[in-house]
Order: C-alpha cells, then sequence, then structure tokens
C-alpha cells in the first residue's frame, strides 16, 4: 500500500515508490527490536541508563534514516554523483558503501550494549566528520561569493 501511494501521484516508476517507501519504513521496522532489546527504551531502569539509551537510539534512528534517504540536515545530500562521473541513481557509488556503513552505525547505536554503542559512534564519526567539514567550507565560500556579488 505504501508503495503504491509513493508512485501513484508522481506517475513515476513503481520501483522508485518502492526504494522512496524503503527508505521511510526502515526505521520502523527496527524500532520494535530496539525496544525488546533495551528495556530502558520502555523506562525502566536508573535514570542516567534511560537518559543514555534514549539519546543514543534517537542519535541510531536519525543515522539510519538520513542514510536510507540520502541527505542529512547539516550537510545535505550524502555524496551525490559529480557531474561527468559515473554514477548510479544519481550517486556516485561509493556513496552507497558510505550510507551502508552509516546504517549500520545507527542499528549498532539503538542496540542495549555499550560496546555497540561506542562501534557505531565511532563509525559515524569518521565518515560524517569530514564530510560535514567539506559542507561547511562549501557553504562558507558560498555565503562569501554571495556577499562579493552584493557589492
Amino acid at each position: 500500500m505504501n508503495i503504491c501511494l509513493h508512485s501513484g501521484p508522481s506517475q513515476s516508476r513503481i520501483s522508485d515508490g518502492f526504494w522512496s517507501s524503503l527508505g521511510q519504513v526502515s526505521v520502523i521496522f527496527l524500532l520494535p527490536f530496539f525496544f525488546v532489546l533495551d528495556p530502558s527504551l520502555i523506562l525502566q531502569g536508573e535514570i542516567e541508563e534511560i537518559l543514555r539509551a534514549i539519546s543514543s537510539t534517537a542519535l541510531g534512528v536519525f543515522l539510519i534514516g538520513s542514510a536510507f534517504q540520502g541527505y542529512m540536515v547539516g550537510i545535505g545530500w550524502l555524496w551525490p554523483a559529480r557531474r561527468g562521473g559515473y554514477s548510479l541513481g544519481g550517486y556516485s557509488l561509493s556513496s552507497y558503501f558510505l550510507r551502508t556503513a552509516i546504517i549500520i552505525s545507527g542499528v549498532l547505536l539503538g542496540l542495549p550494549w555499550w560496546q555497540t554503542k561506542l562501534l557505531g559512534l565511532a563509525i559515524a564519526a569518521v565518515i560524517l566528520l569530514p564530510a560535514f567539514l567539506i559542507a561547511r567550507r562549501q557553504r562558507a565560500r558560498r555565503t562569501a561569493l554571495q556577499d562579493q556579488f552584493k557589492k
């Protein structure tokens, strides 16, 4: 049903609707497993443990959803293909490997064990920190050019 709703109004192919739908429901599929594995998410335990579980799982859900959609707040599009370069669906081939690693880090952040949370956080930091710094530098360069043309 969700696939038909996504592909119907835009008159696009059913496969486009399938991939769009998959990106939106992937987190909904994983979230119940996080709740079953970690009782802190249903507010059982000490307050520090509950806050740690909720914050790390929320970050994991954000990472999973962003990686499936290919867009992250603060960064923008996740590694789109360069002009004239080989691409698959508008993204560079390395983008799919990096986005898969972000999905894995999001799943690791949602699991209840602190070792997996640290590993997930480390993977996300190694991949996303350079992307965030590059995006910030590009935004600064763009605003400098806009200010230059305003004068």
